[in-house]
């Protein structure tokens, strides 16, 4: 009598004791920040892909860069919006500039106060078309096509091309921004009083 009731409280235990760490609260305590702030709750993937995955993206109907000439871009940096826009020029290949684009898909989804537009002038459509489905870039993304860089002063024209940069336009004067990057803590000071 008394071994079964030890058995008893034994199982009784074992399933408290398992009842009380929930595996899943341990694994997001775990995450870091900016993984979570990657669009509908993905993460990039741990290890690097295989050829196969590689293929099956870049074969794969969906998000795609467009490719604008400069008079085009100036046309959608000059079009009224009822929300703040940024303009973020960037390179695939840049960290930081991926760090942004990441915080403000962030702040896109969480305030829907902001139109987020990524420019590039990379040259290798197939790469890039490639990056920003495997990274699951939500902003619509923009490649300029241009045989020199002369459209950059009509943006600002002090900028020597520099990236990261942001241009913003605000909905409400429709003044405009330019903004060179130099680091992260540069670009919250500047983005997060723009913002309600």
């Amino acid at each position: 009598m008394k071994l079964r009731n030890v058995i008893y409280l034994l199982i009784i235990s074992i399933f408290l004791v398992g009842c009380g760490s929930d595996p899943q609260k341990s694994e997001v305590a775990s995450i870091d920040p900016n993984e979570s702030a990657l669009p509908h709750g993905t993460t990039l993937p741990t290890q690097a892909m295989s050829k196969s995955d590689i293929d099956e993206l870049r074969n794969a109907k969906g998000k795609k860069a467009m490719t604008i000439s400069p008079l085009k871009l100036i046309e959608l940096v000059a079009a009224k919006k009822k929300i703040l826009q940024c303009f973020v020029f960037w390179n695939s290949n840049c960290s930081v500039c991926q760090t942004i684009v990441k915080r403000l898909e962030t702040k896109e989804l969480e305030t829907k106060q902001i139109q987020i537009s990524l420019i590039t002038e990379e040259t290798d459509v197939e790469s890039l078309n490639l990056f920003i489905r495997q990274q699951n870039i939500v902003p619509k993304v923009y490649r300029i096509k241009s045989r020199n860089n002369r459209w950059k002063k009509s943006i600002d024209k002090d900028w020597d091309g520099s990236l990261p940069a942001i241009l913003i336009v605000n909905s409400v004067d429709n003044s405009h921004q330019f903004y060179p990057l130099k680091s992260l803590n540069e670009f919250e000071a500047i983005i997060t009083p723009l913002l309600p």
